[in-house]
C-alpha cells in the first residue's frame, strides 16, 4: 500500500511538472508570438517610413527639378532684361551719334549731286572719280549708322510664306558676286516656311558677300538646302581663307570684325534675326580650306510672344 501511495505521489509530481511544464512552453510561445507580431509590427513601419521616405525623395526631386527649371527661366529673363537694357544704351547712344552725323552726311551728299548735276561735263575724269568716292563714302557712312541702329533696335518679325531657292536667288540678285566667283546654287523648293523676308534676306546677303571677300583671288560658293526635324537648314560652303579658332571664337561678338572696313555688326545683326525666328546660326572653319556658315529655320515661326528680341 506504501508503494501505491508512493507512486501515487510521483505521478502526481509528474503531472505537476509537466503541467508547470506545459505553463512555461506556453509562456513561451505566447512571448515568441508576441516577439513575431512585434516583429511584423516593426517591419511594417519600416516597410511604411521607406515608403514615405521614397515618396519624400521624389517629390523633393521634383521640386528641386521646378526650382532648377524656374531658376533657368529666371536667368535667362533676367539675361534678357540686362541684353535689352544694354541694346537700348547702344540704341540711344547711336540715335544721337546718328542723328548728328546723318545731317553732315546729308549736306555732303548734296553737295557732290549738286557739283555732278551742274559740274559734270566740265569736270575732268579725275575730279569725277573723286565724286564718286566721295558718294560711296556717304553711302557706307550710313550704312554703319543704319546698322547701329537696326542692332540695337528691338526686332518684330512680319513673317511670310517662301522657299529656300527664291530666298537665296533673291539674296544672289542683291550680292555683288564677281564673275571669277563660281556660284553653285543647289537649293530646293521645299520645305515651305515662313519667315521675315527682308530680314532673311540681310543675313543671306551678308554671309554671301563675307563668303566673296573670303577669296580675293576667285574661287567656288556652294548653297546647299534640306529639311531636318522640322527645320529647314541652307549651308554656304566657301573655298577661301578660313578661319582659325580663336576668330571663330569672337565672331558672333559685335563690334568685333578682321576686316578693313567694318564695324563688325553684320554677323551679330544676323545672328540676332536668326534667333528671333527661333533658329540658330553656326559655323565651320580651317585656316586654307574654306569656311561654311549653316542658317537652320524653323518652317513655322515660334508663338507671337517669342517673335520679337
Amino acid at each position: 500500500m506504501s508503494e501505491e501511495i508512493c507512486k501515487t505521489s510521483d505521478e502526481a509530481k509528474t503531472r505537476k511538472q509537466l503541467k508547470s511544464e506545459m505553463t512555461r512552453m506556453s509562456q513561451r510561445i505566447t512571448g515568441l508570438e508576441e516577439i513575431e507580431v512585434e516583429h511584423k509590427r516593426a517591419e511594417m513601419e519600416l516597410k511604411t517610413d521607406i515608403a514615405q521616405r521614397k515618396r519624400m525623395e521624389r517629390n523633393l526631386s521634383r521640386h528641386v527639378e521646378s526650382l532648377g527649371d524656374l531658376v533657368e527661366k529666371n536667368t535667362k529673363k533676367t539675361g534678357k532684361l540686362l541684353q535689352m537694357e544694354r541694346l537700348a544704351a547702344i540704341g540711344e547712344t547711336a540715335a544721337m551719334v546718328g542723328h548728328d552725323l546723318r545731317n553732315p552726311l546729308t549736306g555732303i551728299a548734296g553737295a557732290a549731286y549738286y557739283l555732278r548735276t551742274n559740274w559734270g561735263r566740265m569736270t575732268d575724269e579725275k575730279s569725277m572719280q573723286m565724286l564718286s568716292l566721295i558718294e560711296k563714302n556717304v553711302e557706307y557712312s550710313n550704312k554703319i549708322i543704319d546698322d547701329l541702329l537696326e542692332y540695337s533696335a528691338e526686332i518684330y518679325l512680319e513673317v511670310a510664306e517662301t522657299d529656300p531657292k527664291s530666298l537665296v536667288g533673291e539674296a544672289l540678285a542683291l550680292a555683288e558676286v564677281p564673275k571669277k566667283i563660281r556660284v553653285l546654287d543647289s537649293t530646293e523648293k521645299k520645305p515651305r516656311m515662313q519667315v521675315d523676308l527682308q530680314r532673311i534676306r540681310r543675313c543671306l546677303v551678308n554671309i554671301i558677300d563675307n563668303a566673296v571677300e573670303a577669296m580675293p583671288q576667285g574661287g567656288k560658293l556652294t548653297i546647299t538646302s534640306k529639311e531636318s526635324n522640322g527645320n529647314c537648314e541652307m549651308t554656304f560652303i566657301d573655298t577661301g581663307e578660313g578661319m582659325e579658332e580663336e576668330i571663330i571664337e569672337k565672331l558672333w561678338n559685335p563690334l568685333f570684325t578682321t576686316k578693313a572696313k567694318g564695324i563688325g555688326l553684320g554677323l551679330s545683326i544676323c545672328k540676332r534675326i536668326v534667333e528671333a525666328h527661333g533658329g540658330t546660326i553656326s559655323v565651320k572653319s580651317r585656316p586654307g580650306e574654306g569656311t561654311a556658315f549653316t542658317i537652320s529655320l524653323p518652317i513655322k515661326p515660334e508663338s507671337e510672344e517669342d517673335e520679337f528680341i
